[in-house]
């Protein structure tokens, strides 16, 4: 999955985009930051990462290993919209090797919730 970033989901252009290395996906838990500069926006922005060992669930009638990210994400981009709340954000995940992201619920500072659930899985034709 990853989430629209155009019309009523333009908010999350500034926040978590669906990312993970591969290295993070162990049986502990991996920190990790990515810091990104906008060319006349401000910022930077800055992503703190968490990922952890979630166990086995069943996605298309299959048992997967799953791993749960937690990230939040901030900046100063006062010069460029006038609400903070606007790029403030965190996103809980969970991802797994076969079918990359399954859910990714974003939480603004402004109580705008977003939230995408993996329904179905179907070969392309």
């Amino acid at each position: 999955m990853h989430p629209p970033r155009t019309n009523q989901y333009r908010i999350l252009s500034f926040s978590h985009h669906p990312f993970v290395y591969t290295k993070a996906l162990t049986d502990s838990t991996f920190n990790f930051s990515r810091s990104l500069e906008f060319i006349g926006m401000g910022g930077p922005m800055i992503q703190d990462y968490t990922v952890k060992p979630l166990g086995d669930t069943t996605v298309n009638n299959s048992e997967v290993t799953a791993w749960n990210i937690l990230a939040t994400s901030g900046g100063d981009f006062n010069d460029f919209h006038e609400s903070q709340d606007f790029y403030d954000s965190t996103m809980e995940a969970i991802v797994t090797k076969e079918y990359g992201f399954i859910k990714m619920h974003y939480t603004f500072n402004n109580n705008i919730k977003i939230q995408f659930d993996l329904q179905e899985v179907r070969a392309m034709d």
